[in-house]
């Protein structure tokens, strides 16, 4: 399966996930009909917002140089998709009910964990993220990356 069909399913899983632990967070095994509703009623719309959103800041690319750079790709998308979704509840309130605000700000944190720590242990797994460096010099390298870092050595013919 191509990753980036098995990064959107697994975050499109996510993101659900999350804000069922953010419902539970909030107010526990006992979480209010009126505060679920909502949820039950506009997920999958809630859903295509973020990922609109994270596709949006490339999250799905198949290469990425570092961790840091899929963090913050995913921050601003989760970021982005979290302010769309509070408009959009709030435009059709009327509709479906009141969504509480502080499910979204849960949500948030609970996502940006989630799915930073998945999709970056998929894409480390398929050798997705990777930094090139090159070190010159006749040391050993282990002293400058250590011996359990993705390296691949390359001995020069000089």
């Amino acid at each position: 399966m191509n990753i980036r069909i098995y990064l959107f399913f697994t975050d499109i899983l996510l993101l659900n996930v999350a804000f069922i632990l953010s419902f539970l967070i909030r107010y526990g095994w006992a979480i209010p009909k009126y505060s679920f509703s909502p949820y039950k009623n506009s997920f999958v719309f809630l859903t295509l917002i973020y990922i609109f959103a994270l596709s949006f800041f490339k999250v799905y690319k198949t290469r990425f140089r570092s961790s840091w750079e899929l963090f913050k790709r995913i921050f601003l998308g989760l970021f982005f998709g979290t302010s769309l979704s509070i408009a959009f509840v709030y435009v059709f309130r009327v509709k479906w009910g009141v969504f509480p605000t502080s499910i979204f700000f849960l949500s948030f944190w609970i996502n940006l964990l989630l799915i930073f720590k998945l999709n970056q242990y998929i894409l480390k797994v398929k050798k997705s993220i990777k930094k090139k460096v090159i070190v010159i010099g006749k040391d050993d390298i282990n002293g400058i990356v250590g011996k359990k870092a993705d390296v691949e050595r390359v001995k020069s013919k000089l």
